[in-house]
């Protein structure tokens, strides 16, 4: 009888002791979590601005056609968004569509870049897509973008259109190179300042 009561007692004792260990590990893992909840959620926290990119986010370019500017910056930003690893979505639209301009294609092309799978569309296309981030490329764009987009996280930045230089086919081509080079600087310099730094 006394042996069966202290092989009872000590089965209760190491009981007790695993249940012990056991709320241990529960405490450390639930301090461990809301330690983690309070890193994450800091937004001082470089964890938190790490945590905030994997979100995902939707870029739209706005100029007035879709047409030139607006689609090199679709190209340039969808270049960089895989380069930089970034989750976005990233679309162009016009206050009207007027179709791809062909030197736009041909200009992205000196980098490599090929655009002609885009698409040219209007803004309202775009309404249902939870834009979270506007950029309008042009002055027209801008003061014409309607207002409930101007409430997202909006910047303007705008380009000459080189599709309105006039001049021999040397000076045009110039013109829209320089438009891709600037674009392409305010393309990759915005994902960083927004997304990565």
């Amino acid at each position: 009888m006394i042996s069966i009561l202290l092989k009872t007692d000590t089965k209760y004792k190491e009981a007790t002791k695993i249940n012990a260990v056991t709320s241990e590990i529960n405490a450390v893992t639930f301090k461990g979590v809301f330690i983690f909840i309070i890193l994450i959620f800091n937004k001082d926290n470089n964890l938190y601005k790490k945590f905030e990119v994997m979100e995902k986010y939707n870029i739209l370019i706005i100029c007035t056609g879709n047409s030139c500017r607006s689609q090199i910056a679709e190209g340039y930003f969808k270049f960089f968004k895989i380069k930089m690893k970034l989750n976005i979505n990233v679309f162009s639209a016009g206050i009207k569509a007027e179709g791809i301009n062909p030197k736009a294609v041909e200009i992205m092309l000196k980098d490599h870049i090929d655009i002609s799978g885009q698409t040219s569309n209007k803004i309202d296309e775009y309404i249902d897509k939870n834009i979270t981030h506007v950029i309008t490329v042009c002055d027209h764009a801008n003061e014409n973008c309607p207002v409930f987009l101007k409430k997202t996280h909006f910047t303007h930045q705008n380009f000459k259109d080189p599709s309105k230089v006039v001049g021999n086919i040397e000076e045009i081509q110039l013109e829209f190179d320089n438009c891709r080079k600037e674009i392409k600087n305010f393309s990759e310099e915005y994902l960083k300042a927004n997304f990565l730094n």
